[in-house]
């Protein structure tokens, strides 16, 4: 075997190997922006929910389950061997429009940590109460096989008046 051949096959098999071992984040997490798939504050869960999502059934059991009693929007397709969902709803209550961002996630040895921001109105905004229920659905560039379970960091913030 030519010597020069040696390096660039001993390469090949250790570059797949190192790529391979990134999928679960385990050498120190590293924060990435969710990406905002459908939010509301009008329609929701009725009790407060946080869960992961690693199928398209399971997406399509959410959807009728925050949109009960309504249609619920199509589905987008997910390739959850790339991706994992995290929905966090407030459940129904007298908000006074409180709005919910899934922002951002990182995956350390199976755990996805998940940043939520629950915004609400200026002490000083003229607002009425009604019956909402605020909620986020985001994904996030995981695998979802590799997510054991999910972690939430909730953040508080008031926005401007309109």
């Amino acid at each position: 075997m030519n010597k020069r051949l040696i390096p660039a096959i001993a390469a090949l098999l250790v570059i797949p190997a190192l790529a391979w071992g990134q999928g679960d984040n385990t050498n120190g997490a590293s924060e990435v922006t969710a990406h905002q798939i459908l939010s509301g504050y009008e329609k929701g869960a009725a009790q407060p929910m946080h869960k992961v999502v690693r199928s398209n059934d399971a997406l399509s059991d959410l959807l009728q389950q925050v949109y009960s009693g309504q249609a619920a929007p199509q589905p987008p397709h997910i390739d959850f061997s790339k991706q994992v969902l995290v929905f966090y709803g407030l459940g129904s209550a007298m908000h006074r429009g409180d709005r919910v961002y899934v922002r951002s996630g990182s995956l350390d040895k199976g755990v996805l940590h998940v940043n939520v921001e629950i915004a609400k109105p200026g002490e000083s905004c003229l607002q009425t109460h009604s019956l909402t229920a605020p909620f986020a659905l985001a994904a996030l560039p995981f695998p979802a096989y590799d997510v054991k379970r999910a972690e939430y960091s909730i953040s508080h913030k008031s926005y401007p008046c309109r």
